[in-house]
């Protein structure tokens, strides 16, 4: 079976995302939770199932700490301050109905944005996944963060920005 290829959102993207305003409340609150997933590399289940008490802080670090659905294999993710700004928001229980209604209002919220790629509760996934890879986070450190059992797993997430690869200076 081939591969499909994802392309993971810049960063420049997901800022549209984040600040465009949104005309409905539906529209807000699931861009809201994508925004939270790219920042997160959520998967929806995961999301969807967080509680106020699965948030945690130690020495001022907030983090979220749990089995994955899909897999049952623990995570620990920091969360940034976009992370839980929006959390806070709606009292650490993310507003998200069925997966299907959610994927359909963010193709909408692609429109309104102006992003050509599919927007799905997956590619927030890759495109977190990507944007800490190219923040300098570690292959191992980004695996747990996803909940994977291993570096090959997180490889087809991974995705380097060309940015990222000019900016790596090799000297011998």
């Amino acid at each position: 079976m081939e591969e499909q290829e994802i392309n993971p959102l810049t960063n420049e993207e997901l800022e549209r995302i984040r600040t465009q305003a949104l005309p409905t409340e539906r529209l807000i609150h699931a861009r809201d939770c994508f925004v939270f997933a790219a920042n997160t590399a959520l998967a929806f289940s995961d999301m969807a199932s967080i509680v106020p008490e699965d948030i945690r802080e130690q020495d001022g670090v907030y983090y979220i700490k749990k089995r994955r659905i899909k897999t049952g294999i623990f995570y620990i993710i920091p969360l940034n301050k976009t992370a839980m700004e929006i959390l806070r928001r709606y009292g650490f229980r993310l507003p998200l109905g069925s997966l299907q209604s959610y994927n359909l209002i963010l193709k909408e919220i692609g429109k309104i944005c102006g992003i050509s790629k599919r927007l799905t509760s997956h590619l927030a996934r890759h495109t977190a996944a990507t944007l800490m890879l190219n923040a300098g986070i570690s292959m191992e450190v980004v695996s747990k963060i996803l909940g994977h059992s291993n570096l090959r797993m997180t490889a087809h997430y991974a995705k380097l920005m060309d940015k990222t690869i000019l900016n790596t200076k090799i000297e011998f």
